[in-house]
């Protein structure tokens, strides 16, 4: 078991991140996902589209008569 070093310094964490995520086995739109940064403000705007879209699909399937 890794010993917790307490908090990492924004750098750190990023440099560490890189080196176990950077030569990742994902290729393509996952891997750039994962790479590139966020706020928490598109992160919120992300998960309403998402929410949304599957609200939407749940509601399609009620209306049309199937479970």
């Amino acid at each position: 078991m890794t010993k917790n070093r307490g908090a990492l310094e924004r750098t750190e964490w990023e440099r560490l991140w890189q080196e176990h995520w950077g030569r990742s086995a994902l290729a393509g739109p996952e891997q750039e996902f994962l790479a590139e940064q966020r706020t928490p403000e598109a992160e919120r705007a992300r998960l309403d589209r998402i929410m949304e879209e599957s609200t939407m699909g749940s509601s399609d399937c009620t209306t049309s008569g199937r479970p």
